[in-house]
């Protein structure tokens, strides 16, 4: 995960970051995601990307969302 903090409004951070499963056992997952936000609220666009191979053949999935969301709580 990448943040840069104050990316265009000050208390507004960035984050970009991956979670990569490579291709094992025939089995890969992609999912990566850019965040925007401030500790009030957040805004997140995600790609996820799920591949099997199974004796019937190849199961896949690929998906992209948007989502909005507001911190519930906080550790410190």
């Amino acid at each position: 995960e990448i943040v840069l903090k104050d990316f265009f409004l000050k208390g507004h951070n960035i984050s970009a970051g991956a979670f990569i499963y490579p291709p094992i056992d025939m089995k890969l997952c992609y999912n990566l995601w850019l965040r925007w936000g401030s500790s009030s609220f957040f805004g997140e666009f995600n790609y996820i990307a799920w591949q099997e191979f199974t004796d019937k053949g190849r199961v896949y999935s690929k998906s992209i969302g948007l989502s909005f969301g507001l911190p519930i709580g906080r550790y410190f």
